[in-house]
C-alpha cells in the first residue's frame, strides 16, 4: 500500500483509538507503548507495539513484537528469579532485545545483567529495550 495512509488499513472499530494514538506520538514527539492479545483458538500470542516518532520525516515508526506464544493452557514454569524478574499475572519476563539486561518487575527503571537468564533464558520473555540501548541505539528517534 506505498503511497496510501496506513489508517486506509485499520478496520473501522479501531479508527478512533489508532487516530488518537498516532496523533498523540506525533503532536508529542514522545514514544509510546502498548501490549495486546492476539490469540488464535490453540494459541494464546501477546504482542508489544511500539510507536516512535520518526526526527528525519514527517512519520512514525510503528514495531510490532511478539511477546509472549504458548499453547492454551500450558503450564508457566516459574524462574528462581521469579519473584524480581517474572509478571505473576502473564509470567513474563523482560529482557533487553540488544543487551539481554533483565527488567526488575516492582522497579520498572532497572534493568540487571542477570547471567543465569542468559544461560536458561526465562520460559516466557518479552522483549523490550533498556533506558542505555534506547539511548545508544534510538537517541534520534527519541529527540
Amino acid at each position: 500500500m506505498l503511497g496510501r495512509s496506513v489508517m486506509d488499513a485499520v478496520p473501522a472499530p479501531l479508527k478512533p483509538f489508532y487516530d488518537d494514538v498516532y496523533n498523540r506520538v506525533f503532536t508529542s514527539q514522545k514514544p509510546w507503548e502498548y501490549t495486546y492479545e492476539c490469540s488464535s483458538a490453540t494459541t494464546y500470542r501477546n504482542f508489544r507495539m511500539n510507536i516512535y516518532p520518526d526526527q528525519n520525516s514527517d512519520g512514525l515508526v510503528v514495531i510490532n513484537s511478539l511477546t509472549v506464544e504458548r499453547p492454551h493452557g500450558s503450564d508457566r514454569e516459574a524462574s528462581t528469579l521469579a519473584d524480581v524478574y517474572t509478571t505473576k499475572d502473564h509470567g513474563l519476563t523482560t529482557m533487553c532485545c540488544h543487551c539481554r539486561r533483565t527488567q526488575r518487575i516492582d522497579e520498572k527503571a532497572v534493568w540487571d545483567w542477570v547471567p543465569g537468564f542468559v544461560e536458561n533464558p526465562p520460559r516466557f520473555v518479552s522483549h523490550g529495550i533498556c533506558p542505555v540501548c534506547r539511548t545508544m541505539y534510538y537517541s534520534s528517534l527519541l529527540n
